[in-house]
């Protein structure tokens, strides 16, 4: 039976609060610099051809989602920051002779939608900023420490 997706959307919001916790306790830890090899070595069927573009503030979201996607018939290609809308873009495909299951891509949107609100740096709660002008403008999604400081911007 599909899960409504009202409760989806706490169960991600909680799902990647969890992981954060996990890794950092009560303060913030930066993430693992090997964070993307964790995932892979962690996931081997989930993500196979691993050509990730993904900022280390959504460390806890990507493993959040590997986590919820486990055991499903899924495989990701891709994971990047789309830099037009500033928030996570996953590139997934179904395993050969499965039918796809629309309650993954509902997960997935959830988890990309999530990014839309998740600082890129560190993770903390953002909003969308605009660096640039014209065509060489990009939407970066920052907590106010790193819109304001000379971090990662």
């Amino acid at each position: 039976m599909p899960v409504p997706r009202l409760c989806l959307s706490h169960d991600v919001i909680a799902r990647t609060a969890a992981v954060r916790r996990r890794r950092c306790g009560t303060r913030w830890l930066p993430p693992p610099a090997n964070w993307q090899e964790i995932i892979r070595r962690t996931w081997p069927a989930l993500i196979r051809h691993p050509n990730w573009r993904v900022p280390g503030g959504w460390c806890d979201l990507m493993l959040a989602m590997a986590d919820h996607l486990e055991g499903r018939q899924i495989t990701i290609i891709e994971a990047f920051e789309d830099l037009v809308m500033g928030r996570l873009q996953v590139v997934h495909t179904w395993r050969r002779g499965v039918v796809q299951d629309d309650e993954s891509n509902v997960i997935i949107h959830y988890y990309e939608s999530l990014s839309a609100s998740t600082c890129r740096e560190c993770g903390d709660p953002g909003e969308p900023v605009r660096r640039g002008t014209g065509r060489l403008a990009t939407m970066r999604v920052l907590c106010e420490q790193h819109r304001y400081g000379d971090v990662g911007v």
